[in-house]
């Protein structure tokens, strides 16, 4: 049990060291890594079930708040695209379905406890894109590990996962650059 609570906490050193280096396909190798790594647990593999993706009530509630979300700013489209596709998919089959599942089961009886350990690496592994402000994805990824482990469905983390960052994407980032628009403009 504690070799493998080592591979797991490896397998998310590996994935946080490699988003501190800067080099050219790093984010096309980090998200190899994302979706890779959990595919050679082949215990792993065999304990998947289709509970993991199927649609909920809560499901359909967080795809109509995304829908309404994107739909507010259309010409943010693509970047909500590859927000699913590209971020929080490979980020939520590795930290939550992967990782936080692992823990859970195989390594830390305390659900609380591998929802901190997994939240800390997904926000160290921020830091190299968004600085020590990337340590505030903690906070969120402790809603994202407390949502996974009451519905034991991925879809949900994604869909939630997706819409933290759009509107972080769309709505915060707006924000600032109108108030250093606003800061820097001569009148």
């Amino acid at each position: 049990m504690i070799r493998r609570l080592k591979l797991y906490i490896f397998s998310g050193a590996i994935v946080t060291g490699c988003a501190f280096f800067d080099f050219q396909y790093r984010d096309l190798v980090l998200t190899a890594l994302l979706l890779g790594l959990p595919l050679l647990d082949v215990r792993w593999i065999q304990s998947l079930s289709k509970q993991y993706f199927q649609a909920d009530r809560l499901t359909l509630i967080l795809a109509f708040a995304y829908a309404a979300v994107v739909s507010s700013h259309p010409g943010h489209l693509w970047h909500a695209i590859s927000i699913v596709v590209l971020v929080a998919l490979p980020e939520e089959w590795f930290y939550r379905l992967w990782l936080l599942k692992s823990l859970n089961e195989k390594g830390v009886s305390n659900k609380a406890l591998s929802n901190a350990l997994t939240s800390a690496l997904f926000a160290v592994a921020h830091i190299p894109t968004q600085g020590l402000v990337g340590l505030l994805t903690f906070i969120p990824s402790l809603v994202l590990g407390c949502v996974f482990q009451k519905t034991n469905n991925l879809t949900n983390t994604v869909l939630l996962h997706a819409i933290f960052n759009l509107i972080y994407f769309v709505f915060l980032l707006d924000l600032i650059q109108l108030n250093t628009d606003l800061l820097f403009s001569r009148k």
